[in-house]
């Protein structure tokens, strides 16, 4: 089990000792085994499984700059990317959906635009107390670059958990920030993917709810959608079979 599983000739001692018991874990998923009915030493391994998971997070909680974002503090994508793999694999074995917001800032070219990008930071700073302020300390929570913002809820707790979140965030940054003794009022577009069955690696479920983000933008901002998968589905089986530029009015567009 403990070995160089991903390949690149080094031994990882989070992500080639993980994934080996990954293996281990599906593997007994798949015999139709729970965590009860499991001997005392299977038990253990699974349990170490989920230690060095939070071993990991521990070690990125550290905020290296490979793995952080400078300005907000949050996670950047290589930091959320590799914590989210681990994430969606852990729920997976549990049987648990998980939850993916997306965020986007509405206008925030307007922002660096007029009161200079050391503003801008400050606000997307500003943005990332108030966002990690809404979720808990499970969550993982990342700012992939620019003015967008990702966090991964650990567990969905009802199909209506997402909006309530997401009205959460919305509220949150309707207060105003100070730049330059001026009050400034933004909002964001939020789209939000949910399952665990559905999506094989983070990049995926990220795919949906950016999807679902740029429909939000397209009514406007300041508002949420959550990805549809039947209804993108037709969407893009319809721009396939479309004439000419394969374009549809944005009421009819994937998301």
């Amino acid at each position: 089990v403990f070995e160089d599983t991903n390949g690149d000739g080094f031994f990882d001692k989070h992500t080639d000792v993980i994934t080996g018991l990954n293996i281990a874990s599906a593997a007994l998923h798949g015999a139709g085994l729970v965590h009860r009915e499991l001997p005392p030493k299977l038990r253990q391994l699974l349990s170490l499984r989920a230690s060095l998971y939070a071993a990991a997070r521990a070690d990125l909680e550290g905020r290296s700059p490979s793995t952080h974002d400078e300005v907000t503090g949050l996670y950047n994508r290589r930091g959320f990317l590799t914590l989210a793999e681990q994430h969606l694999k852990l729920a997976e074995r549990a049987g648990r959906n998980v939850l993916l917001i997306f965020a986007d800032l509405d206008d925030f070219k307007d922002i660096n635009d007029r009161y200079g990008h050391q503003e801008g930071d400050r606000a997307l700073a500003d943005t990332a107390r108030v966002i990690r302020h809404v979720f808990r300390d499970s969550d993982i929570v990342a700012r992939l670059g620019g003015d967008e913002f990702v966090v991964l809820v650990e567990e969905m707790q009802s199909p209506g958990h997402g909006i309530r979140v997401a009205e959460r965030v919305h509220e949150s940054l309707s207060r105003s920030f100070d730049l330059e003794g001026e009050e400034v009022y933004t909002t964001c577009s939020i789209g939000i993917a949910a399952g665990v069955e559905e999506y094989s690696n983070p990049e995926e479920i990220l795919r949906d709810a950016d999807i679902a983000m740029y429909r939000s933008k397209a009514r406007g901002g300041g508002c949420t959608t959550v990805f549809d998968r039947g209804r993108h589905g037709r969407a893009v089986s319809r721009i396939r079979e479309a004439p000419g530029d394969g374009a549809f009015p944005p009421d009819e567009s994937p998301g």
